[in-house]
């Protein structure tokens, strides 16, 4: 008698800032038709940066509606600008993060990921040491590759701190740690690694829901639509004249790095992305940048969120009508080495 087929759901939402209004209305609107019990349905959940307070929040049984209303009320507070008076506002980050990590204690249970049994994957970059890290739940965590020792809201904290933007956040005794998005913005590709590692699910039988926080049609040069556009856009260099365009070039960065993490794991899974089976991407482009700090960008991200949930409701239902995810039960683990 054939064995039934093991399927593993994984939600992975990308990092955007107030973007990521737009992950959490969507899936609202997907809860609200499918009635999702996300533990019950999803075996493993990503998220990078303002994604991590997505899948963290889910995972950890908070109504997606609490996440919506987390961008809508919070929003305007956690990304004000801060006043930079005196010598010591040359060396202050954009935002306050002790105002994000207030209001994620609004949001977030104040629980460490060594005692999160839901398996939960945030990456964070190490910026002493240079090199990319991820936060697990005790859920995922194994003897070679242990659950972190950090509380949940403090791994968030940490993916959710952009250079420049706000401050790293840094454990006691520890590195700094900042923005996941600087190598993972999209977590898709990692938390297909680490299911293979950790639960050894053949890749035929993983099915991916991977949320994008949007992207732009145009970031640099002027828009022939728009005639020869602003001698800003039209300039081609870097320099002083230009404000060396770094949020764009942000912006530009994060979007390039999330498609093509995709774009790798549908080669990967021999996933057509016009007909999705395996990996359900669920994003949206829009005429000008949205950055990834303005508050005032709510209404738009909901309307978009509004328009993708419409005209992608088919392939939607097709991964949340199938079965869910059988419970994850990690192989046994060799001895650890001496």
């Amino acid at each position: 008698m054939a064995m039934p087929e093991r399927r593993l759901f994984i939600l992975a939402v990308d990092g955007g800032g107030f973007r990521g209004l737009f992950a959490a209305d969507l899936l609202r609107r997907i809860e609200d038709r499918w009635k999702v019990d996300w533990t019950g349905r999803f075996g493993l959940f990503a998220g990078t940066s303002s994604g991590a307070i997505v899948a963290a929040g889910l995972a950890a049984g908070v109504p997606v509606a609490s996440l919506v209303g987390f961008y809508r009320q919070h929003g305007p507070a956690v990304f004000r600008r801060r006043l930079r008076s005196g010598p010591s506002g040359l060396f202050a980050s954009r935002h306050d993060a002790g105002v994000l990590r207030a209001r994620l204690g609004e949001v977030l249970p104040d629980v460490g990921l060594a005692e999160f049994p839901v398996p939960l994957l945030i990456p964070v970059a190490d910026i002493a040491a240079g090199r990319p890290s991820v936060l697990r739940s005790a859920g995922l965590g194994a003897r070679v590759l242990p659950a972190s020792p950090h509380r949940l809201r403090d791994a968030v904290l940490a993916s959710c701190a952009p250079p420049t933007w706000f401050d790293p956040w840094t454990p006691r005794g520890g590195n700094p740690l900042a923005d996941g998005g600087l190598w993972a913005n999209n977590p898709a590709l990692t938390a297909f690694a680490e299911a293979q590692l950790r639960f050894q699910v053949p890749a035929d039988s993983l099915r991916i829901v991977s949320i994008g926080t949007g992207r732009s049609r145009r970031y640099y040069g002027a828009d022939p639509e728009r005639g020869f556009g602003r001698l800003r856009d039209r300039w081609t260099g870097w320099g002083l004249a230009t404000g060396w365009r770094r949020e764009r070039l942000v912006e530009f960065s994060l979007a390039t790095q999330s498609t093509a993490t995709h774009a790798t794991l549908c080669r990967v899974l021999g996933d057509d992305p016009a007909k999705p089976r395996r990996i359900l991407r669920l994003d949206f482009e829009s005429d000008d940048v949205i950055r990834f700090d303005d508050p005032k960008a709510g209404q738009e991200l909901v309307d978009h969120a509004e328009r993708v949930f419409v005209r992608r409701a088919r392939e939607i239902a097709a991964f949340f009508e199938a079965p869910p995810s059988e419970p994850a039960r990690p192989p046994p683990e060799p001895d650890a080495p001496p």
